[in-house]
């Protein structure tokens, strides 16, 4: 694995858990904290005497807070127990099925990566899961769990089955990048005498927190270089495109790029505009293939999510568009930047984000979009030892006056000021509106979503980050609408309100229509034919048979979308969408 020596957090915890001590680790992102418990925990398992076999059950869990990181830490585990054939590690993980789960633990895994709802999943369900030879737990990602994702309840499940099966013999590990007072909660409920280690800047050598301390400074990276860029609403898209113009094509030493958005509709919105107006089809150019776009988010299928990260990870250069799925334990190489181009919702996000480059000693850069209102911001940084320095949008900006080497901005009368340019990109983003409905009907949902996610900021941000402060004429330009405010509101209204009559056509005020049969029995058949009403469209039929969707879908479908037929039986659910009109 090219392990040439120990980093400082390996050097301090390693020992600690080799004597199988209670750990709380404390260490800045990419510094190392996976190798930290993976080293030790595996030293212990292949030199346990008898050998110990797959059939003995689970030995060590690790639980961390997505499928993404459950796939890179088991990717982990398997280089490391290449030598050790009869140490046997495998993962759990929503999106997953159940079934093929069952079946490998019955075959028996000895270390097991999962995330924190399946497991509990497989502890209440599953009998084949046995514990009585648990002797490792490990909470990767502590803060994130306990805090940011509401893993909370899931947790304290998981460690109250585990002591009532494992007793005094379980050894517990939790890391973290910041000590909040979850993680405090949680060290308190699952360690016994812990060793708290903290490697800060300032506390090279390792020495033990006191207990309860909280983080209010954070550490990055002295690699890390930090910057912000200030940048009025209706020139952001155009910032963003010359930015990543500049440092993926016209680079001479191209990188990779992750750009944080505030919500999923964000992601899909940009990512079709950029995939669209910089690599359409007919360009071939060689250039062009090393601008390659990818996104990412919580609600895309599991095998498309995979997909994607493996690919990324692979890719030599590249775009990763994102929402926060993407900020926490990743290892990806080659960052060279981390964008955010949506100001996240506290300074621990942002450290969170920013990790995912300068990881082991490397070179990184980070980059804040900002709106002048939101300046302040920066001050709330400098409280959490982050020394933040502006960069002039004119300088982004004047990538546009450079012959991009796809030739996405040769123009036929050659622009002569950075507000020629830029006004001509926005006009090209308009355009591919106008003649794409699908891609206006993405970027009125991500202009809905971002600004409910923009009243979400917490009491002690409001200040900065108030709704009020919002231009939203401005706004819908950063996503690319030529339309104003208020005949957006207007659309909407008028959206809902079909949406509301058409599906009030077939269903009830409970929610369903009281179709009957013969018998008087509720059936949502044609009681006569014994078939669907004829009103449904077959092929809709056919492609919706055995799949009934949640509650919480539908509600989802009635607020989003334009239902044109919504029906339901016990066999089939059948949904026609139509796009804005």
């Amino acid at each position: 694995m090219d392990i040439t020596m120990l980093t400082v957090v390996q050097q301090k915890a390693i020992p600690c858990i080799m004597q199988g001590k209670d750990v709380l680790v404390k260490s800045q992102t990419g510094s190392g904290k996976t190798m930290s418990y993976a080293i030790p925990i595996i030293e212990h398992l292949q030199s346990t005497e008898p050998k110990i076999s797959r059939t003995y059950g689970p030995y060590c869990i690790v639980v961390v807070p997505t499928r993404e990181l459950v796939l890179q830490s088991y990717s982990v585990l398997m280089n490391l127990v290449r030598p050790f054939v009869w140490v046997v590690p495998g993962y759990l993980m929503g999106g997953e099925k159940r079934k093929s789960e069952k079946a490998r633990l019955k075959k028996g895994m000895n270390i097991i990566v999962t995330t924190p709802a399946r497991l509990v999943d497989h502890l209440d369900n599953t009998s084949s899961l046995s514990l009585d030879n648990l002797k490792h737990f490990v909470v990767d990602e502590a803060d994130r769990l306990m805090f940011d994702m509401g893993f909370e309840r899931d947790l304290s499940h998981i460690m109250l089955v585990i002591k009532k099966k494992c007793g005094p013999q379980l050894q517990t590990i939790l890391l973290s990048a910041t000590l909040s007072p979850g993680v405090e909660k949680l060290a308190g409920m699952s360690l016994r005498q812990p060793v708290r280690i903290d490697m800060s800047s300032n506390d090279q050598q390792g020495n033990h927190l006191p207990d309860g301390k909280v983080d209010d400074v954070f550490v990055t990276p002295s690699s890390l270089k930090h910057h912000y860029v200030v940048v009025p609403s209706k020139l952001k898209l155009v910032t963003l495109a010359s930015f990543l113009l500049w440092k993926c094509q016209l680079s001479s030493n191209p990188s990779k790029v992750i750009v944080f958005l505030a919500t999923q509709d964000s992601v899909e919105f940009h990512h079709t505009l950029l995939q669209t107006t910089f690599m359409s089809p007919e360009d071939d150019d060689d250039a062009c293939k090393d601008f390659e776009l990818f996104k990412l988010y919580g609600n895309m299928q599991q095998k498309d999510r995979t997909k994607i990260f493996q690919d990324f990870h692979a890719a030599k250069s590249g775009v990763l568009l994102c929402t926060d799925v993407a900020s926490r334990g990743l290892d990806l190489p080659n960052i060279g930047w981390i964008l955010q181009y949506n100001t996240p919702g506290s300074p621990t996000d942002y450290i969170h984000r920013v990790g995912r480059t300068a990881r082991m000693g490397s070179k990184g850069n980070a980059l804040l979009f900002l709106e002048p209102s939101e300046v302040e911001y920066v001050q709330v940084m400098t409280q959490h030892n982050i020394a933040m320095h502006e960069v002039k949008m004119d300088s982004i900006l004047k990538t546009l006056l450079l012959e991009s080497k796809t030739g996405k901005i040769n123009l036929i009368h050659k622009p002569r000021t950075v507000e020629d340019a830029a006004a001509f990109m926005q006009a090209q983003f308009e355009e591919s509106l106008c003649q794409n409905m699908n891609m206006r009907t993405l970027a009125r949902k991500a202009y809905q979503s971002f600004v409910r996610s923009y009243a979400t900021y917490p009491a002690s941000l409001k200040h900065i980050f108030h709704i009020k402060n919002l231009h939203l004429g401005h706004l819908a330009t950063s996503f690319a609408l030529s339309e104003t405010p208020s005949r957006l509101s207007e659309t909407v209204r008028k959206f809902c309100q079909r949406e509301r009559k058409i599906s009030s056509r077939f269903f009830g005020s409970k929610g369903k229509k009281n179709f009957k049969d013969s018998k008087g029995k509720k059936n949502f058949r044609d009681s006569k034919s014994e078939r669907l009403p004829h009103w449904i469209d077959k092929k809709f039929e056919d492609k919706f048979v055995g799949h009934q969707p949640s509650k919480r879908l539908v509600r989802e479908l009635i607020k989003f979308r334009s239902i044109h037929y919504c029906f339901f039986n016990s066999n089939c659910w059948i949904v026609k969408l139509m796009a804005f009109q």
